[in-house]
């Protein structure tokens, strides 16, 4: 606490002492008081009418004007769609500092009559971050979220399990507003492809962000409604691969004068299918499991808010959330054991018939202050969270030689509550230089209780105690950062400090055992964007970073695949902490050659182990005790190429592990590479093709070692009445190799294959009506984001 008390006086001291001399002001719309972004502000001298300075305005509407002589001047702003602005004759002297706020009329001129085409690259990169812009294209992007992370260099995804080079610890951001509270799995293949607009691949967050992420950070964000007026979207989609699938929803957007309303809602069916193929080999004897994995989740979700300018400075907005979803299905298993010995086969057949029912429901709040025309604001957001479970589950085997196995029910209720609070105070010194502060609350509840009953010898069903399990999971955490920012034409720079105090609490009421865990830690992160040409920069950031367990792998509880395979929670986790370094080189913006480092103690993975006179096998997730990992990536554009857009490249990773684990010393390290490339080409003005491909070498998974597997999709996109009606298909996982990996390790001979849905169809069909004139919307960060995130995680 002393030190977030010195950081508090050291800010209040900042702010008597953010004033210099120089002309500021605000430009915003003459009617509806709205701020107006990227207009250029011009200081004339009165005498000759020459241009002395000039400054645009940044998405505030602010500008800033330094430097300049004693004299008589006035302000005169432009851009496209409004009057110029002329403002009074100002007489400036030096140290004086003098506002001129521009309140601009619209042009009589219809800016519809105007074709604007602005062409946004695929891949853009910053100081620590890639950026991904998905919108724009076809293959992908008309199913979910997981169809489109696979566009992401570098991202891996096997039965929706996100992994980055390797590291299965990726922290999922949204957009700063609140995630669907579910598993990974729901919010892989419920989040609407047609939402996404780009998706920020963080490898070296700054102090001002969460320092969850050691895996790096993968932040989506979704599209705004940035247009004045009413305004919206309907829109509706097929696929068909092994199972149809659709969707169907619709948006609509209010903004005039300070008041925007929204609200948008949906439903979808996205079904799915995967197959999980093990073969185990124990001794003289064989495990062959199949399991097939059907899904069929149907999801409503509607929500609605409200933006309102109290006044020019102030402004404040809510947004409410309810998302429900039933998924009735059943997993079919078939195990057969082969033993040499006896020269027998043994065989069994499980079926998991589940029924899961949920309900997510979210209200969140901001409220922002522009403290002066220069750019100094205050932001506070707080978010609430409940998700409510009621899934169960019954499981029946079938065996060989009269082997009776009880069947087994489970009642899984679980619930869920998260609060969170942020302040965020912003403090520029002027236009190079500013400072940035913060402190952030947040509470989590989880309280899951299975109860698991087994049959009794044909007489019902009693409560079986070994399996049944009361689960209580609380966790505070306190939070405070500084970060500071420079930017000039010759360097931009950027340091800070984050300091996490966390306690949390994991409680079994069945067997009356705590785990507490309190964690008091500083996070220092740095970044340097220097530019060596016009057209070729440098970046170098630096990042030290935690993960901590999520609530799921906590959790104790015991989840079956067959009577000889399961998955189970582990309460000893510790957090992994990882320091990582990045250097890039970047032509106009764009990725162009990468090396990176990280060291990352603790690490975080899904192992598995194994009773060789039982021949249970499990999985569950272990501390490793250290992975170094060596990075290299290379990307070039295809725009020299007539007609063709697009990008290409290759990563290289070289990982190192080294932990004892299961009474011995796990020592292994492996190199992979991936190759990519992506490539589009309009036909005409109306009309686009694309085909994307990947190939990824083998790999290293902590004790599992994958083997090489590719993909390749095709798209077009054809628009109707101005760009109104846009009609778009493609074939996903035309040509690819499924996920295949294999476990020597101690006493485990294990080969895994994953299969899912490929040759998918989709065709996606959307309408925008309403007004079309362009008006910037304020984006909120949420409070709440990193611990939403962390109870979406699957163990």
């Amino acid at each position: 606490m002393t030190q977030i008390k010195l950081i508090s006086i050291f800010l209040i001291v900042l702010i008597s002492f953010s004033v210099n001399a120089q002309i500021t002001g605000r430009v915003a719309d003459k009617d509806n008081k709205t701020s107006i972004p990227f207009a250029n502000a011009i200081a004339i001298n009165t005498s000759d009418s020459s241009i002395v300075k000039a400054s645009i305005t940044d998405e505030n509407g602010n500008y800033s004007i330094e430097k300049l002589k004693d004299g008589n001047y006035f302000i005169k702003v432009i851009i496209l769609g409004y009057k110029d602005f002329y403002s009074e004759q100002i007489e400036f002297k030096k140290e004086t500092k003098i506002t001129v706020d521009c309140k601009i009329s619209t042009s009589s001129e219809n800016l519809e009559s105007f074709d604007v085409i602005a062409k946004v690259p695929f891949l853009e990169q910053q100081a620590g971050k890639m950026i991904v812009n998905v919108s724009d294209h076809i293959t992908g992007v008309s199913g979910s979220m997981r169809d489109v992370m696979k566009k992401i260099p570098g991202i891996l995804v096997v039965n929706n399990k996100i992994s980055m080079a390797g590291n299965q610890n990726v922290t999922i951001l949204i957009d700063g507003r609140p995630t669907q509270y579910l598993d990974m799995q729901t919010l892989m293949s419920e989040l609407p492809a047609e939402d996404i607009d780009k998706i920020e691949v963080i490898s070296q967050p700054d102090a001002g962000m969460e320092a969850t992420g050691t895996g790096g950070v993968i932040n989506i964000i979704l599209k705004k409604n940035r247009l004045s007026g009413t305004n919206g979207a309907i829109w509706s989609g097929f696929g068909y691969g092994e199972l149809a699938k659709y969707s169907l929803g619709g948006s609509i957007n209010h903004r005039k004068n300070k008041i925007n309303v929204f609200a948008n809602g949906g439903y979808s069916y996205n079904t799915s299918v995967e197959n999980l193929i093990i073969e185990r080999k124990i001794d003289n004897d064989t495990y062959n499991q199949a399991t097939y994995q059907p899904s069929y989740p149907k999801t409503y979700r509607i929500n609605g808010g409200l933006d309102y300018d109290v006044t020019e400075q102030q402004s404040l907005g809510f947004s409410l959330r309810h998302v429900q979803s039933y998924n009735n299905r059943t997993h079919e298993n078939n195990t057969s054991i082969k033993s040499l010995d006896t020269d027998t086969i043994f065989t069994l057949k499980t079926y998991n018939k589940m029924a899961r029912k949920w309900y997510y429901n979210s209200a969140n709040f901001y409220y922002n202050i522009d403290l002066d025309t220069n750019g100094k604001k205050l932001n506070f957001t707080t978010n609430y969270g409940s998700y409510d479970n009621q899934n169960s589950s019954t499981i029946a085997t079938h065996a060989d030689y009269n082997i009776n196995y009880p069947t087994q029910k489970n009642g899984e209720p679980g619930e869920t509550d998260i609060y969170a609070a942020k302040l965020d105070l912003t403090l520029p010194f002027n236009k190079k230089f500013k400072l940035t502060s913060g402190l952030k609350y947040s509470y989590a509840n989880v309280d899951s209780d299975l109860q698991a009953y087994i049959e009794n010898n044909g007489s019902g069903f009693i409560n079986n105690v070994s399996l049944s399990n009361h689960f209580i999971f609380n966790e505070k955490i306190y939070a405070v950062y500084l970060m500071q920012n420079f930017n000039s034409k010759k360097i931009s720079f950027n340091a800070g400090l984050r300091y996490e105090h966390s306690l949390s609490e994991g409680y079994s009421v069945t067997i009356d055992s705590t785990n507490d865990r309190t964690i008091s830690q500083l996070f220092p992160s740095a970044g340097v964007t220097i530019p060596v040409t016009k057209k070729l920069g440098t970046n170098l950031a630096y990042s030290y970073r935690i993960q901590r367990p999520s609530y799921n792998t906590l959790n104790p509880f015991i989840s079956y695949l067959d009577p000889y395979t399961f998955e189970k929670g582990n309460t000893n986790l510790r957090p992994e902490l990882t320091h990582s370094g990045k250097f890039s080189l970047t032509y106009e913006n764009q990725p162009f050659f990468n090396l990176e480092y990280s060291k990352t103690a603790d690490v975080l993975m899904l192992v598995t182990e194994q009773d060789d006179n039982s021949g249970v096998s499990f999985a569950t997730t272990a501390n490793l005790k250290q992975l170094e990992k060596y990075g290299a990536s290379f990307f070039f554009p295809l725009d020299f190429i007539k007609k063709l857009e697009g990008y290409g490249g290759i990563i290289t990773t070289y990982q190192k592990y080294e932990a004892p684990y299961l009474d011995d010393i796990y020592n292994k390290e492996k190199f992979n590479y991936t190759l990519f490339i992506e490539a589009s080409s309009n036909i005409t003005k109306t009309f686009k093709v694309e085909a994307s491909a990947w190939y990824t070498s083998n790999n290293l998974e902590g004790i599992m070692e994958s083997n090489s597997l590719y993909g390749v999709s095709f798209g077009a996109r054809k628009t109707f009445f101005d760009n109104h009606l846009t009609i778009s298909s493609s074939i996903d996982d035309a040509f690819y190799e499924y996920w295949t990996a294999n476990i020597n390790y101690s006493n485990m001979d294990v080969d895994i294959k994953s299969t899912w849905e490929t040759r998918i169809f989709r065709i996606n069909i959307v309408y925008r009506f309403g007004n079309r004139f362009l008006k910037k919307r304020k984006h909120q960060s949420n409070s709440a984001q990193e611990e939403l995130n962390r109870a979406n995680q699957k163990k």
